[in-house]
């Protein structure tokens, strides 16, 4: 009886570490076969899929100096961009346009380190035609209503949200958004 309930646990420990390295093992290959995407969006001057059933496309990469980190941004925040990586707020401007290009991603992978960023850190922005540098101008924790963070702008901003706080199991209550303010072209 007590050989049969430590194989029992032993089966259940495994199935429980199963699962996130699943989810950590698909965001990293997803990662690397959307980086060949976003490569041949660059070449081709059009959207790539990364692979033939993806219902989302790269729409640029961006880049964190601090931590040396790129990761390629998709098109929408549905479920599926964002298991592969950060994406793009519908409704923002795109990475390369004025405005307020707004970038989402989950707190537990891809967006975990924006937690380690700080005001005057540089984020870099890559598109098609040419890259956009950011200045880190504030950081602030807010309710999921306050949607003012997603506004239109006359300058060209870049805002990025994830979950809050960063340790939390679940759903988390809150979001954390960075707001940076372009430095260079």
């Amino acid at each position: 009886m007590l050989r049969r309930l430590s194989q029992f646990l032993f089966i259940c420990g495994i199935l429980i570490l199963i699962k996130p390295l699943y989810f950590y093992s698909k965001g990293y290959v997803g990662q690397i076969l959307l980086d060949h995407a976003w490569e041949r969006t660059v070449q081709t001057r059009s959207p790539q899929l990364a692979w033939p059933w993806a219902e989302t496309h790269p729409v640029g990469k961006i880049y964190f100096p601090k931590m040396d980190e790129f990761f390629t941004i998709l098109d929408g925040t549905t479920t599926e961009a964002l298991a592969f990586g950060p994406g793009h707020v519908e409704g923002t401007s795109y990475p390369g346009e004025a405005g307020n290009i707004c970038i989402a991603g989950h707190r537990d992978s891809f967006f975990n380190n924006i937690q380690n960023l700080d005001i005057g850190d540089i984020i870099r922005i890559d598109y098609v035609d040419s890259q956009q540098l950011f200045q880190i101008e504030n950081t602030r924790v807010v309710q999921p209503e306050d949607t003012r963070w997603l506004a239109p702008s006359d300058s060209t901003l870049l805002t990025l949200i994830t979950c809050y706080p960063f340790n939390y199991i679940g759903d988390a209550p809150d979001r954390y958004i960075v707001r940076a303010g372009l430095v260079g072209p």
